[in-house]
């Protein structure tokens, strides 16, 4: 092993000042020499114990530890984290005196655009509803025994509203089986009940897209040959003036009942 003294002369030597001063920092000598002794024989047969000092180099110390940056850094971006997590729960959060009902958005929207006929085979659209109020209410007239109390119930309902309330709107009947209800007999059937009912029939086509923007569940169910029947689920819709549906009724309500929640319903956007 070659002495470190005799490597730093050598370098001296055949290097530059600055070179050999860089080589002195780099093979530091440690402050604490370690020492070894070993045995040696000599030529007498005696042994001779001889104690040498061994000195370690030592690794330049290294730059900073990644840690004290990292350290801090994630301390820092967690304080981030958490002031944000607070902001947005400050941001959300319901004001006092408000309910949480305001903080949903609106459900879907009933009712939209149509194009069907009238049973005097006139066009009708959704612009005829406009300025009234309208009660409306999706059928047909081969159904056995709900269909026809639903439109009893509808014809009396406007009797009451004249007659107790002085309040007037506008039945409307629309079938749901064009193919069988066309507007000639679509017509007679509903002057049994009340010829104040207005129906309201069209293509296969239109008559399904009108009972899609109300929401309206229907399907045919094929019996032998060419019969068939309809279910449906035979609601009301109360229609305000600006087209919009105030309410829905189901086949629950008798004519009192409904009478009654109509009569509310008018008074209070009148008085609005």
């Amino acid at each position: 092993m070659v002495p470190i003294s005799r490597l730093i002369s050598f370098a001296s030597k055949h290097a530059p000042r600055q070179h050999s001063l860089s080589l002195l920092r780099r093979f530091s000598l440690s402050r604490n020499p370690q020492s070894r002794s070993y045995t040696k024989s000599t030529k007498h047969g005696g042994e001779k114990r001889e104690t040498q000092h061994v000195y370690t180099i030592e690794e330049p110390q290294r730059e900073k530890s990644y840690a004290t940056f990292i350290l801090p850094a994630a301390l820092l971006g967690f304080g981030g984290l958490a002031a944000f997590l607070r902001y947005n729960d400050e941001r959300r959060a319901i004001p006092r005196g408000e309910t949480q009902k305001e903080q949903f958005s609106p459900g879907p929207v009933i009712g939209g655009p149509f194009s069907l006929i009238d049973t005097e085979k006139r066009v009708v659209t959704e612009r005829d509803f406009l300025g009234k109020w309208v009660l409306l209410y999706f059928g047909y007239t081969s159904s056995p025994d709900i269909g026809p109390e639903q439109v009893k119930t509808m014809a009396e309902t406007i009797d009451k509203l004249e007659s107790q309330e002085n309040l007037k709107l506008l039945p409307v009947f629309v079938t749901l089986d064009p193919q069988r209800d066309t507007p000639t007999h679509l017509r007679a059937y509903l002057k049994e009940f009340d010829p104040r009912i207005v129906g309201f029939t069209g293509a296969p086509g239109a008559v399904r897209q009108m009972a899609l923007e109300y929401r309206v569940f229907f399907r045919k169910i094929e019996e032998d040959k060419d019969d068939y029947l309809v279910e449906a689920n035979h609601n009301f819709y109360l229609i305000g003036p600006n087209k919009e549906v105030v309410k829905c009724f189901g086949p629950e309500y008798n004519a009192e009942h409904l009478t009654e929640a109509i009569a509310k319903e008018m008074k209070r956007k009148a008085a609005s």
